[in-house]
């Protein structure tokens, strides 16, 4: 029995793994080949809440060695004639997604997979060339969109900062030319609040009601 880093449902997204949090289980003797993994495997989620969610998958590139998954997690070990990378692209495409989600089952809100039933979806094989080239292009796609998404953060901090620079030009008084006799915005701004702390509020007046005659 060893204790062994493991793979949950919450490591594995829609075509990526997050790491930054990995548990270790306790392994007994020959639970290594039926959960153990190697590269290129596809790790497929069994059951999620949402159907939306149901069958994300994700590839393992053997980060980790020695690694385990969860029972939740289904491993699906590409065949010769299928590039892991291509499998993946494949399994998270919309069409994909729509075949995982009718055969899985849904028990008390539940969806649920199994080896079974995956088994018997079909998957789409086009020869070794043909997947190299749509494995190229869509990481080319991807690397395009990562960049842009890059873009649009930095251009948003930008546009934080160069609003905070104008906001303290303008209080400054450098965004026009200024009467050296006039005091600074922020000079001006501290008076009348020192002002407006040192009065006292002038108390409320109670309207005298006349009673009739």
């Amino acid at each position: 029995m060893n204790a062994l880093p493991f793979l949950r449902v919450a490591n594995v997204g829609k075509g990526s793994l997050d790491l930054s949090e990995v548990h270790t289980i306790e392994v007994f003797e020959g639970e290594i080949s039926r959960y153990g993994l190697q590269q290129g495997d596809l790790l497929v989620v069994e059951g999620n809440g949402s159907p939306d969610q149901i069958g994300r998958a994700a590839m393992w590139h053997g980060e980790i060695e020695p690694c385990v998954h969860q029972n939740h997690l289904i491993r699906v070990r590409p065949s010769p004639a299928l590039l892991p990378a291509y499998l993946e692209l494949y399994w998270n495409s919309p069409d994909a997604s729509r075949r995982v989600r009718a055969v899985a089952s849904s028990t008390s809100g539940l969806h649920t997979l199994s080896t079974g039933k995956l088994k018997v979806l079909p998957v789409a094989v086009p020869p070794i060339g043909e997947q190299k080239r749509i494995v190229a292009e869509a990481e080319r796609q991807l690397s395009f969109v990562a960049a842009c998404e890059r873009a649009v953060v930095d251009g948003l901090a930008l546009s934080a900062a160069l609003r905070r620079s104008v906001l303290k030009a303008a209080f400054d008084g450098r965004l026009a030319p200024q009467d050296p006799a006039n005091e600074p915005a922020i000079v001006l701004l501290e008076r009348i609040r020192r002002r407006r702390a040192s009065e006292s509020p002038k108390p409320c007046r109670t309207p005298r009601v006349r009673s009739a005659p």
